[in-house]
């Protein structure tokens, strides 16, 4: 097998020394030593079906007919509401008014005048309004000027009350006209000047009846008042 007394003896030299030297691993692939205490494992847990409600929160349950279900998740959207604009003319409400005024214009003497009005509008087309006005000055029959005041009481049909032309007729009380200390029927009619919200511009002429003087008298009136 071996040619010379040489091989052989080289031979088994190293057969001698690979018989007396451990094996070398490489790094990471070197076995445990069998003294090494390995930790020791924690038991494996009881299985638990899916649809036990303690492990699926969303395990099927059957449902009674008196459950009240939660509503379905819907997404929050932003609603856009139109809403629809309203004319104020068109709407039923009350109407007052204050202001003030002169009494002239119709051979009578000039008097400074304050005038009210409370109405109601019953929508664009019409409304009613109750319109005092007291006169401060006044002139008798045989034409002699006197402090003696006046007082008007009419009730008009408004027409078109909120717009800017508003003419009105009505029928009314007079009392104490050319100082005659009596209570009288009356017939206005005039036209408001709606100059702005909050205010108007009056003219009207009144027509009083005095049966008791066999007379009757003519008025006419310029008034500004306040509207509310």
């Amino acid at each position: 097998m071996f040619a010379s007394a040489g091989a052989r003896l080289t031979v088994g030299v190293a057969v001698a020394l690979a018989a007396a030297t451990p094996p070398v691993f490489a790094q990471g692939l070197a076995p445990l030593a069998p003294w090494r205490q390995v930790a020791p494992q924690a038991p494996a847990a009881s299985w638990l079906p899916l649809a036990d409600p303690r492990v699926n929160s969303l395990a099927w349950r059957p449902v009674s007919r008196y459950d009240v279900l939660p509503s379905p998740q819907q997404p929050e959207t932003a609603l856009q509401t139109t809403v629809p604009l309203v004319d104020p003319a068109k709407q039923p409400g009350p109407i007052f008014g204050i202001g003030t005024g002169i009494q002239a214009f119709a051979g009578d003497r000039t008097s400074p005048v304050v005038t009210g009005r409370l109405g109601y509008a019953f929508g664009e087309g019409f409304g009613v309004s109750l319109r005092p006005t007291y006169i401060f000055l006044n002139r008798d029959l045989q034409g002699v000027d006197n402090s003696d005041g006046a007082f008007q009481m009419p009730l008009t049909l408004d027409l078109f009350p909120r717009s800017l032309f508003s003419p009105y007729l009505g029928v009314g009380l007079a009392t104490n006209t050319d100082t005659s200390h009596t209570t009288d029927a009356m017939l206005t009619g005039g036209i408001d000047l709606n100059l702005l919200r909050h205010l108007s511009l009056g003219m009207n002429i009144n027509y009083i009846l005095q049966p008791a003087q066999n007379d009757t008298d003519w008025e006419a009136m310029a008034l500004l008042y306040f509207r509310f």
